[in-house]
């Protein structure tokens, strides 16, 4: 009876996982990540279905002030695709990695926490 109700909840948490995958694709980009370089720190969060709402905290590039930005994504293909005023940035996912290849560099982002934000607005 032990190993019936065992195997039962394995398969439940199993199914769960699964369709949590299939109902809610891209929420591997949702979260709170830091640049490897310290720099800058995004912000994922999304806005509905496959939309998502990207918040960049970073030095600007003119004076250095500690800046957010917001911008639009969406998924194509399992990529994050971030929606730039000019251009288009894909965002994979690589391991505990979130790597961006940018025009002319490659940013690669570990996750972070809310209070990784709060430490770069203090820096204002």
């Amino acid at each position: 009876m032990k190993k019936a109700i065992v195997a039962a909840v394995c398969i439940v948490v199993v199914v769960a996982i699964i369709a949590f995958a299939f109902f809610f694709p891209g929420q591997k980009f949702v979260g709170v990540w830091v640049a490897d370089n310290g720099q800058e720190c995004l912000d994922i969060s999304r806005d509905n279905g496959k939309e998502f709402i990207v918040r960049r905290t970073a030095p600007s590039m003119f004076g250095g002030q500690i800046r957010t930005e917001e911008y639009n994504g969406h998924l194509v293909d399992d990529r994050l695709v971030i929606n730039l005023v000019l251009i288009k940035l894909e965002a994979i996912r690589s391991g505990e990695k979130l790597v961006i290849q940018a025009p002319f560099q490659r940013l690669v982002f570990r996750k972070g926490t809310k209070s990784d934000i709060a430490g770069f607005n203090a820096k204002k």
